[in-house]
């Protein structure tokens, strides 16, 4: 499969309707396919991948919360560390769902 073959498919299949959080994801996937190349984006484990996500994301959040008004900026932080803890437990819950994989693979 081609870089542009995949984010064709990206594009058709998520961003006619796509809500904020699916549009971002559609923005951050064809960056990571543009710039590793789509055979490198599908060797790369799913929660590699979350990671690295997670890190752009939290980015741009404390940027965010970096202009907040100082009479906000303890909600703003909470929201922050929250977002990175939800961060974390899908980066765990993939990590799981890849051991189990491996596991299972082993078996056979």
């Amino acid at each position: 499969m081609t870089n542009e073959l995949a984010i064709k498919i990206l594009n058709e299949s998520f961003s006619t309707e796509s809500f904020l959080p699916e549009k971002t994801a559609l923005i951050f996937a064809s960056e990571n396919i543009v710039n590793d190349d789509i055979e490198t984006f599908l060797s790369r484990s799913p929660s590699d991948l979350i990671r690295e996500m997670k890190a752009f994301m939290l980015e741009g959040m404390v940027q965010y919360s970096e202009e907040v008004d100082s009479e906000f900026q303890e909600q703003a932080d909470d929201i922050l560390s929250k977002a990175s803890m939800t961060f974390d437990c899908f980066e765990s819950y993939l990590k799981m769902h890849e051991k189990l994989t491996e596991e299972s693979k082993s078996e056979r």
